[in-house]
């Protein structure tokens, strides 16, 4: 193939010489194509070429699984392209070193990297609108909540940092991300068409058995994933995954009946975490692509300037890191986006950091193949006090089973790991200062076994881990050098959630032992007595038979009331259960059949005791995934199918 003009130039910006940043191949095209660079902005605009616009048409009425009309939305604001990112003055000196160039970022994505992967991203266009309808409904009256004063919220890891989640309420209104199949219909030939996912935010009124849904938000087809939703002072904000992008969409629902899109915001890679502090919003996504990073805000798109880009100073992959801070009152702007290249795999913040925790993939198959090869992680450490700041990075052996594995706690960063370096399996506890120096480690406790729960409670960690004898460690963190074992205590099956519920006591939930008979896994609750730190116990324990929820394996589905110091749990019941036997030749086997039924369960800790308050079988609900929140006295339940149930507290 014969070599353009471009091809000679970037063969020789592909050795040693910095050149500067005029010779990039997007910055000469632009001038030859007389676009001006914008006066007091770093920030180089994508190229035109890779601009896709995407325009998303209301879901036909005659679609019978839509429940009502589709909500129209506002305009987005028209932003200069030249103007997504907000002005921050940098006053923190940064542990990582940056880029001065995009050449230079370009030559260590491929250094990192065998091929390429094209990476092209999507943008909401002013001259293709989204269309949608606006239909009234008859449920859409104003709900009341007479005589409510409390409502469901998530269950955040650290107090005053908000989480996302797929079911939020604001009192008045619930609002659950899902997805339903819809069917296509293709007149021209009569026939139906394949069907398609489309993940919308379905707004229900909160009227206890009368609740019905007011109001859908569809978000588009199989490619777009709804990754959780925050409601906040009027405020819908809806984080979504579509094409390997991350994007966040901001609603105005103080008026039900003429909700509005108020922003739209986006940034390359794959959604990974959130935290909402305050007005800010942090995002992080993973940008496996091989692209220079890149933010949009409205309708402009732009790439993240290269001296935002980060490395450490030896980069693991050409995996990007990318964090972005929106303040969602003031959304005409992204307030700050950086990158670093690295990766997300867990998300730890609180008010002042974040910690980010990154598998380091290990691509040598003959390493792996021999057990050669190591189980390693990166560290990352995320300044939020003001501005995005890379303060600190570090590896470690092991890697976390997920974001509860992290916690700081006096300027101490304590990460729990299991490491499977060289084919075996076991586990550590590391502890570092404020630069992410190492301080000290508890290492190779609980050997071939992986940590499945852990919980940071001050300056002692509780872990548990799980394959044969499941206990119970209580570890040390007084002296962040010099952590140590305190004692431990062996329970059957394992938790995969620890909750400080009273003075010197700890809540586990997870799964029992299978069943003998039916082999069936049940929800199990593990009360724990950490009074005397060095003979820990277990003081009760409760096994729900044929009981089975989500919240055996996410934090998540578990609601606390703290008003009335209980949890409750989206639950499935089997029922009916009846031996049968195949008799089918060659194929003979005994199986168990059963029913189910779909609801929650309530359950406390009082006096020391696991205590059973309710159990509540629907004769609405008909999937097994489904998530409860509450308003008042009332409990509420949402099905995958969207159906909605609720029961009054007993």
């Amino acid at each position: 193939m014969k070599k353009t003009d471009f091809d000679v130039i970037q063969e020789k910006l592909n050795t040693s010489l910095d050149a500067p940043e005029q010779v990039d191949k997007d910055f000469i095209l632009q001038q030859l194509e007389g676009i001006e660079p914008a006066a007091q902005s770093n920030i180089v605009p994508l190229p035109a070429k890779r601009r896709k616009k995407r325009t998303i048409s209301a879901i036909a009425a005659a679609v019978a699984v839509v429940l009502i009309g589709a909500i129209g939305f506002g305009v987005i604001p028209n932003i200069p392209k030249s103007d997504v990112l907000a002005t921050v003055t940098a006053s923190k000196q940064e542990a990582l070193s940056t880029y001065s160039n995009y050449r230079q970022v370009k030559k260590d994505i491929k250094k990192l990297s065998s091929h390429s992967t094209g990476f092209f991203p999507f943008s909401l266009s002013k001259d293709e609108p989204e269309t949608y309808v606006v239909e009234e409904s008859a449920a859409a009256d104003s709900a009341t909540t007479t005589g409510e004063t409390s409502f469901g919220t998530t269950f955040n890891q650290v107090e005053g940092v908000d989480e996302e989640d797929i079911i939020q309420t604001d009192g008045k209104y619930i609002y659950y991300a899902g997805a339903t199949i819809v069917t296509g219909y293709d007149s021209t030939v009569n026939v139906e068409t394949a069907e398609t996912q489309h993940h919308s935010v379905y707004i229900f009124s909160a009227k206890g058995k009368q609740s019905a849904p007011v109001q859908t938000i569809d978000l588009g087809g199989d490619d777009c994933y709804i990754e959780g939703v925050y409601v906040r002072a009027g405020k819908l904000i809806v984080l979504y995954t579509q094409e390997s992008v991350t994007c966040t969409a901001i609603y105005d629902v103080s008026d039900m009946q003429n909700i509005q899109k108020t922003a739209f915001f986006s940034q390359s890679g794959s959604y990974s975490a959130s935290r909402l502090i305050g007005n800010k919003l942090y995002l992080v996504s993973n940008q496996s692509e091989e692209e220079i990073p890149h933010v949009c805000c409205g309708d402009a798109e732009q790439k993240i300037p290269a001296e935002q880009i980060y490395k450490t100073a030896s980069p693991a992959s050409a995996t990007f890191l990318v964090v972005s801070c929106i303040d969602i009152t003031n959304s005409e702007k992204m307030e700050q986006a950086k990158a670093v290249l690295g990766g997300s795999r867990s998300v730890y913040c609180n008010q002042e950091h974040m910690f980010v925790l990154a598998d380091i993939v290990n691509n040598d198959e003959g390493e792996y193949l021999k057990g050669e090869y190591r189980s390693l992680s990166q560290i990352f450490k995320i300044d939020l006090d003001g501005e995005i700041a890379f303060t600190a990075a570090a590896e470690i052996e092991g890697t976390a089973k997920n974001q509860y594995a992290l916690d700081e706690y006096n300027d101490v960063f304590r990460v729990a790991v299991t490491d499977t370096s060289y084919g075996n399996e076991t586990n550590c506890l590391y502890t570092f200062d404020e630069n992410l120096k190492r301080l000290g480690k508890v290492e190779n406790f609980a050997e071939g076994e992986h940590i499945e729960a852990v919980k940071f409670l001050g300056d002692t960690a509780y872990v548990i881990t799980y394959e044969t004898t499941d206990p119970l460690f209580v570890i040390d963190l007084s002296d962040p050098a010099k952590p140590a074992i305190l004692g431990s205590v062996k329970i059957s099956g394992f938790s995969t959630t620890l909750i400080p519920v009273e003075d010197n006591l700890v809540l586990g939930v997870g799964i029992a032992d299978s069943d003998s008979t039916t082999g069936m896994r049940n929800l199990k609750l593990v009360l724990f007595d950490i009074g005397d730190k060095t003979r820990p116990k277990v003081i009760d324990e409760v096994v729900y038979q044929y009981v089975s929820s989500g919240a055996m394996h996410d934090t998540k589905e578990i609601l606390r009331n703290t008003q009335r110091n209980n949890f409750t749990v989206y639950a499935t019941y089997a029922q009916d259960i009846t031996k049968k036997h195949n008799d089918e030749p060659g194929n003979e086997y005994d199986y168990y059949d059963y029913k189910t039924a779909y609801g929650s369960l309530t359950f406390a800790v009082k006096n020391g005791h696991i205590i059973t308050e309710q159990q509540y079988r629907s004769d609405t609900l008909s999937d097994s995934y489904g998530r409860c929140t509450y308003i008042g006295d009332t409990i509420y339940m949402v099905d995958a199918k969207l159906n909605i149930d609720c029961t009054l507290y007993k």
